[in-house]
């Protein structure tokens, strides 16, 4: 197997534009040794992503729009961690915040990286079982969410025809797959 090189970190700079984009600029030594004085790095944070399970079997995702690519997308519960919190707190409190749902139980089931490229972001993703509705939604500034339901089948098939596109939550159903018995 060819050795690879980690990059060396010379200087980093902050150039945020704002609170909403965390951006930096890196002065790093890539494996060849050469030296690359601008490479930008954004660091918007860790996040955890929930796959809610009912007693019932059906699945719990949420409708929403984002703007970043101007579209309502259909993906699980999920939001960053903040400084505060550890991964499975941020999950709780994501659960409760987007779906107003309580887990009897959570269960991690993995980390993954969205954009390692140019993105710090590291996804923890969750099983939450025997949820009940219990708790009202408590939005953020910029949230605007519906509730929906899905058996696993028509996740399947709703990830298939495109319905639901989200790499975050394309990767956790996978992994939760992975981890279930068929």
């Amino acid at each position: 197997m060819k050795e690879i090189f980690k990059w060396q970190l010379l200087e980093s700079e902050d150039i945020s534009p704002s609170k909403w984009f965390p951006l930096f600029r890196h002065k790093v030594v890539i494996g060849s040794g050469e030296t690359i004085d601008d490479f930008f790095v954004s660091r918007l944070g860790n996040v955890a992503m929930v796959i809610p399970v009912l007693p019932t079997g059906e699945i719990v995702l949420v409708r929403q729009y984002k703007h970043g690519i101007g579209e309502i997308t259909i993906e699980f519960p999920a939001g960053r961690i903040e400084s505060d919190q550890t991964p499975e707190m941020a999950a709780h409190a994501e659960l409760r915040q987007e779906t107003g749902l309580k887990a009897g139980s959570l269960e991690p089931i993995g980390e993954f990286f969205p954009a390692p490229t140019k993105d710090s972001t590291r996804v923890f993703g969750f099983v939450a079982t025997e949820c009940v509705f219990s708790e009202k939604q408590d939005f953020d500034q910029t949230e605007d969410i519906d509730v929906i339901r899905a058996d696993s089948r028509q996740l399947d098939q709703w990830i298939r025809e495109g319905k639901v596109a989200s790499s975050d939550t394309i990767a956790l159903w996978s992994k939760y797959k992975m981890t279930r018995k068929p």
